[in-house]
């Protein structure tokens, strides 16, 4: 399994961090770097699906494994979605001629706080494939761009 982490620190508390993390206003915003129509579809309980799409219904899904508010969520990817139907788990999607191959991937947002700066750490652990190169490249973009919306006033 491979390890891949990105990290930031901002300057608010985790709560604010947090509401930009995953309220859906915010979240389609600093998501937007993967996908512009990007949102969620959750009833953020755990053990549930967690659906990352467009608006129509195509994108990737997964399950929660924990959701710990302000503090950490996790879930597994288990695969894609086409127009609002999960697709089979061995089902590929090609993204700037790559293969995407995101089933059994972990990814967790640790939030840390210490004398009001918050420290945001994602992690995706997987097998090897194509996700880390294209990760490199969304992830830091995205964290600036939760660290912007959560240092506004």
């Amino acid at each position: 399994m491979n390890k891949v982490s990105y990290k930031t620190e901002i300057n608010a508390p985790t709560e604010k961090v947090w509401s930009v993390l995953w309220e859906d206003k915010t979240y389609r915003d600093w998501s937007g770097v993967f996908h512009p129509e990007n949102h969620i579809v959750s009833d953020w309980e755990v053990g549930g699906r967690i659906l990352f799409v467009d608006n129509k219904g195509n994108g990737a899904f997964a399950q929660i494994i924990e959701n710990t508010p302000n503090e950490f969520m996790s879930f597994k990817h288990l695969g894609w979605v086409g127009d609002w139907k999960e697709l089979p788990l061995d089902y590929e999607v090609t993204i700037n001629g790559k293969v995407m191959r995101w089933t059994e991937v972990t990814e967790s947002y640790l939030l840390h706080e210490k004398n009001g700066i918050t420290t945001l750490t994602v992690e995706m652990v997987g097998p090897k494939s194509d996700w880390e190169e294209y990760g490199n490249v969304v992830y830091p973009k995205a964290l600036q761009r939760v660290k912007d919306l959560a240092e506004m006033n």
